[in-house]
């Protein structure tokens, strides 16, 4: 199990999105990755779509 909070590419922060892990630096879910690609996205389409993820952070 990942343990999300040794994991410098999300954040949780009460203020934010009500302390859902979101990506680093951004109000996007982390939820919205696994949504994209249960939906068929991939990666790098997700990338495209929200320019504010690096590539770096949902690998």
């Amino acid at each position: 199990m990942t343990d999300w909070a040794k994991c410098p590419a999300v954040e949780s922060h009460p203020d934010k999105l009500g302390g859902t892990w979101v990506f680093a630096g951004t109000r996007l879910s982390v939820a919205t990755l696994f949504r994209n690609l249960k939906t068929g996205a991939t990666v790098a389409e997700f990338v495209e779509w929200y320019p504010g993820v690096e590539l770096s952070q949902v690998e």
